[in-house]
């Protein structure tokens, strides 16, 4: 939208500087690709997350203990393909392929606590520590 922004400035101010701001155009979508909801940056925040929440599941055993491994291997899968991306292309087919295991561990873990919740064993042991 800031770029959409910046095409219409120009018919509006003939004076200003098409190279500056072709400039900011060009900046602002390498800051999209870096920054955005799909870029590198957003990604390995989203991986530091998963882990961290993963982790937290497998020590404490409040969901089995399959169902956070699944989600460590696919934040590891995903933090690969964010670290990559920038540097190598890859298709979006394979990257779609590699990070499908996170999407179907996500609504399984989901299902899991709407189903099941948490484990009550592993509840009780928290509460007495």
């Amino acid at each position: 939208m800031l770029v959409l922004t910046l095409s219409e400035s120009l018919p509006a101010h003939p004076a200003a500087d098409v190279a500056t701001l072709e400039v900011l155009s060009q900046a602002l979508i390498g800051g999209e690709a870096w920054g955005g909801t799909s870029g590198t940056i957003y990604n390995l925040i989203f991986v530091v997350g998963m882990l961290m929440l993963n982790w937290m599941l497998w020590q404490s055993r409040l969901v089995p203990r399959w169902i956070s491994a699944w989600g460590l291997i696919s934040a590891v899968m995903l933090g690969t393909i964010a670290i990559i991306m920038p540097f190598f292309p890859i298709s979006q087919t394979v990257a779609i392929t590699l990070i499908a295991p996170l999407a179907v561990q996500e609504m399984v873990f989901a299902l899991w606590l709407i189903i099941k919740g948490f484990n009550p064993e592993a509840l009780e042991r928290l509460a007495d520590s």
